[in-house]
C-alpha cells in the first residue's frame, strides 16, 4: 500500500497546475507543482505528494482521528482567529520554523507528529500545509 498520496488526485481536483518547476538537476523526481495566484502549491516526488500548502482564505484541513470508531473532526481553516485555532491545537507547542516560502523567509508553526503547519499574521492563521498521507 502506498504512503503517499497519488498527484493525480490533485490534478483531479484542481486541474493541471500552471507551473511545474524542478528543485535542482540533483535531485529530478522532486518538483514543486503551482496552480494559479499561488493559492495551491504541491511538493511531488516520483509521481507523489510529500506536502500540500495553501494560502486561499478558507482552504482547509480536516484532523481525524487514525481510529475508524472516533466521529471527531477538526477543521483548520485559513483565516481562522489563533483563538479559534488554539481551541484545536495549542500554538505554545508547536515548533516555530522559519522556511522559503512565496514571499520569501517565512516563519511557520509546525506539529512535527501531525505533519501540519500553520503560518500565522495579524492574529490569524493565513496558510496551511501538511503531508498528506494516503488512506487504509
Amino acid at each position: 500500500m502506498p504512503l503517499l498520496v497519488d498527484t493525480g488526485e490533485y490534478t483531479d481536483a484542481f486541474g493541471e497546475p500552471s507551473a511545474k518547476l524542478k528543485i535542482s538537476d540533483q535531485f529530478p523526481d522532486v518538483q514543486v507543482w503551482r496552480w494559479p495566484d499561488g493559492k495551491l502549491t504541491v511538493l511531488t516526488e516520483r509521481g507523489q505528494v510529500v506536502k500540500i500548502t495553501s494560502n486561499a482564505t478558507g482552504a482547509f484541513i480536516d484532523l481525524r482521528p487514525s481510529d475508524p470508531a472516533v466521529n471527531l473532526n477538526f477543521r483548520i481553516i485559513v483565516g481562522m482567529t489563533e483563538d479559534d485555532f488554539n481551541k484545536i491545537l495549542d500554538l505554545s507547542k508547536a515548533a516555530e520554523v522559519k522556511i522559503v516560502g512565496a514571499t520569501g523567509i517565512e516563519t511557520w508553526s509546525f506539529f512535527q507528529n501531525l505533519m501540519l503547519g500553520v503560518q500565522r499574521k495579524d492574529g490569524r492563521i493565513v496558510g496551511v500545509t501538511v503531508s498528506p498521507v494516503a488512506r487504509g
